[in-house]
């Protein structure tokens, strides 16, 4: 348990609502707990965060998450460079938005933080034009929105798109990680350094199945779980490759895009089947609309 010199500074003038509101959202205390600091609170002068400390409910590890939550909501996290897709950053109160907000939450409570997930989740889908590197996209800020930090890596070496989206350079990236294996975590980064970077494809390769079967990307996702909370990829369609399946058997798991109107239950399926049959855990799937 942290000591109250432990405690860093927040800075953003938050009252003890918003922070009680924000711990549990982010999960970190339940709202019995939050009620809990509440009373122990009273008139003792003290913080929220030193009596949510003194209570052992959270940690300076906690506070650091949830300050660097309140910075990218207060603007730090600049998406001036995004695509308008990217409903969260631009449209952060509409109902897409919302859905992304939702999704990012169970992936939490799914994945993130269960004792039989990880770090890292491959988004994949049956074919092409049904929103996955949209998806991969908005979840990524999303999850930079709350203060976890956050790394999009796009492994679609087919078609690659996160470059475009995020407005980065698109020169370097995976594919030169993968050939020369050289784990320096110096990703490109589109917001608060503790919260969002963005690893595009770069120089599309000739061969991204032989790319992605060696040691490299097992190295790059070891390397990257040191400094990361979340580690996203973007994959080919299915319908394109099996290099999802590369990819996914090294997250361990995989939530699944649809499109309302544009998915077919049988690819879909195939998809799904295919991953149990390598091992790879379907976290969840998601339906993305026009």
């Amino acid at each position: 348990m942290a000591d109250a010199s432990q405690i860093p500074p927040t800075g953003t003038g938050e009252t003890a609502a918003d922070m009680g509101e924000m711990l549990v959202r982010m999960g970190i205390i339940s709202s019995d707990q939050a009620k809990e600091i509440d009373a122990a609170q009273g008139d003792g002068g003290k913080s929220y965060a030193e009596v949510a400390v003194a209570l052992g409910l959270i940690s300076a590890q906690d506070l650091s998450q949830i300050i660097a939550a309140r910075r990218a909501q207060a603007g730090t996290l600049d998406h001036s460079r995004f695509h308008r897709d990217i409903v969260v950053a631009h449209q952060p109160r509409s109902q897409q938005a919302e859905d992304f907000r939702a999704l990012r939450n169970a992936l939490s409570l799914r994945w993130f933080k269960h004792p039989e997930g990880a770090r890292s989740l491959a988004i994949i889908s049956a074919n092409r034009h049904e929103g996955r590197s949209i998806c991969a996209a908005n979840l990524a800020v999303s999850f930079a929105q709350i203060g976890l930090r956050t790394l999009l890596v796009d492994a679609d070496m087919r078609s690659p798109r996160q470059h475009e989206l995020f407005g980065v350079d698109g020169s370097l990236g995976l594919a030169s990680y993968l050939k020369s294996a050289d784990a320096t975590g110096n990703y490109p980064n589109v917001g608060d350094p503790d919260t969002l970077s963005v690893l595009p494809v770069g120089d599309t390769p000739s061969d991204p199945q032989e790319l992605l079967l060696g040691a490299p990307l097992h190295d790059l996702i070891a390397a990257a779980q040191k400094n990361c909370d979340v580690i996203l990829f973007d994959t080919p369609a299915a319908s394109d490759s099996s290099d999802y399946q590369t990819i996914a058997a090294a997250c361990g798991g995989a939530l699944v895009v649809t499109r309302a109107g544009e998915s077919r239950v049988r690819p879909t399926a195939r998809l799904i089947n295919d991953c149990e049959d390598l091992g790879i855990k379907v976290v969840g799937a998601t339906m993305m609309s026009d």
